[in-house]
């Protein structure tokens, strides 16, 4: 059951009349694409964090496309076997859904991706309390596109036989996908992994988090420590980023501790990695979790890597408000020159040094493949939540929409893809609820909200109202009730035409999946 509550600045309660000032667009319609009965979306991660503001959301779905169809996987419940769902390229409706044949009974999802070829890799884990080194705590699943049942499995274990005190924190396992997912990429026939865990306790009995990197050979289905070999460790790395550029493989940890509180870039060519420091944390201290900061987005262009996230900080640099200090306002982009590693950082969104009433959310960058790319994020203010976007061109200039009002479901760290000339998005309603939204980035303001086969009836508004406009009240019926005396420098004292600022609609209350249809 689901009320929608009309949102006024004039305090009026009664059933009245309304004149529109100009006239309206129809009302953009919500659609449910699938739901999972278990297990929500996203979540955040058991890291204990000062605020979630600080906390990557895990994801328990994977979005992309697999041979021109795009395709959800997901465990419908924790634990479960994942399941793929082909959607069809132009409706988005579910047209086929295969089990894939991952063993039940794991801990926590990590991550699916395809190979060149097709292949199908999942991966999984398992915590290890006990601090077990020969216990598996990673299984990596390769996975038939013919069969969709499993051909090979990778396995990696918990830590080494006799550790040193710095082994059991930085290459144990206690509890995978700690401060994030993590990321898993493919290239040249090897399964590259960066993920957030936390390690064996220290001689001293202290449990530290930090990063993992492994690499998988896909031929024979084995997994080594690091990358290549190589391995760039930080600790309390709150969120892990990775893409794969020509034949290097680069990393963006979001570390609060060692080898420095930063933003650290990680670029793995063959030989020692190079890393660079391409955003310090703009508050807290060394290890308290409490950053000021996220880190949702990587991606390439030809000669750039570019960064985004959120931070508290004001862009300025000028004093905080008094209210509101546990919300990130501002959006940034970081822009790395590729072969001299220097640092451009510009500010999408920048908000004034008294603003405390809104939070922005999950920017995401999309590459749209013609040397450009595309930043949505989200801002939410006390009445609406809106998606807002930017375009990256390929010169480094920017062009920015900070009006864009599409009323979009919660941002979430599922990553877009792009089909064609539209992006995919994949928001949530609710915990286990999300809505599809396809966006044409050749006209990126004409948003279509797209329906589905499992779509939820909505009840409709009575009125077709756009935010800020100006309205009228025809309360003349009742202006002999007032009690007292009509203010005659009113502009209508008749009260025929008596105005108000509509401000936008909120959900009065959404229930759960168990009232899907009932709409009264």
């Amino acid at each position: 059951m689901r009320r929608k509550i009309l949102h006024i600045i004039l305090i009026a309660s009664m059933l009245m009349s309304l004149m529109p000032a100009m006239a309206m667009a129809e009302p953009l319609t919500m659609y449910q694409p699938f739901e999972l009965e278990g297990i929500p979306l996203v979540q955040f991660s058991d890291m204990e964090y000062p605020s979630d503001e600080h906390s990557a959301q895990l994801t328990n779905v994977d979005m992309f496309e697999m041979g021109g169809v795009p395709v959800i996987v997901a465990p419908p419940s924790a634990g479960a076997s994942p399941v793929l769902y082909k959607l069809d390229p132009t409706t988005l409706q579910v047209t086929d859904q295969y089990t894939l044949g991952v063993p039940s009974g794991y801990d926590k999802y990590g991550k699916t991706i395809l190979d060149n070829n097709g292949n199908i890799y999942t991966l999984v884990g398992y915590n290890n309390t006990e601090e077990n080194p020969d216990k598996v705590v990673l299984k990596i699943y390769q996975i038939s596109p013919l069969t969709f049942q499993v051909a090979g499995t990778a396995e990696i274990k918990g830590g080494l036989a006799n550790m040193t005190d710095e082994q059991r924190m930085q290459q144990s396992i206690s509890k995978p996908f700690v401060g994030g997912n993590g990321t898993m990429e493919y290239l040249n026939g090897k399964i590259y992994i960066n993920i957030g865990k936390e390690g064996f306790k220290d001689n001293s009995g202290v449990v530290h988090q930090a990063n993992m990197n492994y690499t998988v050979d896909c031929a024979t289905m084995t997994a080594n420590f690091g990358i290549d070999g190589e391995f760039n460790y930080v600790s309390h790395s709150l969120n892990q980023k990775m893409l794969i550029d020509g034949n290097k493989v680069v990393t963006v940890d979001h570390g609060d501790a060692l080898p420095s509180r930063s933003l650290l870039l990680t670029v793995f060519d063959g030989g020692a990695p190079i890393t660079k420091n391409i955003m310090d944390m703009p508050l807290g201290g060394f290890g308290d979790n409490n950053t000021g900061l996220t880190v949702t987005g990587l991606e390439a262009t030809s000669s750039h890597y570019w960064i985004t996230g959120t931070s508290r900080e004001n862009w300025d640099n000028s004093e905080p408000p008094a209210a509101g200090l546990n919300r990130n306002k501002n959006i940034f982009l970081i822009k790395v020159d590729k072969n001299t590693l220097s640092v451009q950082t510009n500010w999408i969104y920048a908000a004034a040094s008294n603003r405390f009433d809104y939070a922005v959310k999950e920017p995401r960058l999309v590459d749209l493949g013609n040397g450009k790319l595309f930043l949505m994020f989200t801002r939410l203010s006390y009445v609406t939540t809106h998606t807002r976007y930017a375009v990256i061109n390929s010169d480094g200039t920017i062009s920015r929409n900070d009006n864009y009002a599409l009323q979009a479901p919660s941002p979430t760290s599922i990553q877009p893809i792009l089909l064609g000339n539209d992006i995919l998005v994949l928001g949530k309603t609710s915990d286990i609820r999300g809505n599809l939204i396809k966006i044409n980035v050749t006209d990126p303001l004409a948003a279509v909200l797209v329906p589905s086969s499992q779509s939820l009836p909505q009840p409709e508004e009575q009125f077709s109202l756009t935010p800020g406009e100006t309205y009228y009240f025809n309360v003349a019926s009742a202006a002999n009730k007032v009690i007292g005396t009509i203010n005659p420098n009113l502009p209508d004292a008749s009260l025929t035409y008596t105005p108000f600022t509509y401000a936008g609609t909120i959900n009065g209350y959404n229930l759960d999946y168990t009232t899907r249809g009932k709409t009264t």
